[in-house]
């Protein structure tokens, strides 16, 4: 049996939890990362363990440093990796992302879609503001992070695409509706 499974801890953080290791599994390939939060990074940790190159998308600078010097510090070369600023409610911004993966490592093998954001607010209580801002970024960003590498993906006739959810997709909630419609999307996307 093989697995790998990012559990959130009570700390709000995450770790992973591992199966039997499989150290080259992905030698060779190249996966797309959106987001450079918690999730991203661990993912991002495992992918690298077992031989991969990782490009994390993010908007943030800050937090696409803090993800490399954290990898960085566990020991991982920083020429498997690649930073890209990236703001995936925007289609252009995320065609870039892929772009200059291609350019750097010739191909995108996978796609990693974490990048998300929460605005728990009751419904009464929350602006058009917070209601888009949560529906551009978690289901929009996935929309065009997946447009973005599907082209790639078809001419080389390989890809996998893994896209985030949560349980709020499936059973909606009374403060957060935005955050659980943008997930219920997301689920139809899979």
């Amino acid at each position: 049996i093989k697995y790998f499974i990012c559990i959130q801890t009570k700390d709000n953080g995450f770790s992973i939890e591992r199966g039997r290791k499989e150290m080259e599994r992905f030698a060779d390939k190249t996966v797309v990362i959106t987001g450079a939060g918690d999730m991203a990074e661990v993912i991002g940790e495992r992918i690298l363990s077992e031989g991969g190159k990782i490009t994390f998308a993010d908007f943030s600078e800050e937090a696409l440093k803090r993800t490399i010097d954290a990898l960085m510090e566990k020991g991982y070369a920083e020429e498997n990796i690649l930073t890209v600023s990236c703001n995936v409610k925007s289609q252009e911004d995320c065609d870039q992302v892929v772009a200059k993966t291609i350019e750097r490592w010739g191909k995108v093998d996978a796609l990693v879609a974490t990048a998300g954001i929460i605005r728990h607010l009751p419904i009464d209580e929350m602006s058009e503001k917070d209601w888009q801002d949560v529906i551009d970024i978690n289901l929009s960003g996935v929309f065009h992070a997946c447009k973005a590498v599907v082209p790639s993906m078809k001419e080389r006739r390989y890809g996998r695409i893994v896209l985030i959810s949560s349980i709020g997709g499936r059973t909606g909630r009374n403060v957060g509706v935005n955050y659980a419609a943008s997930k219920a999307g997301v689920n139809g996307i899979t």
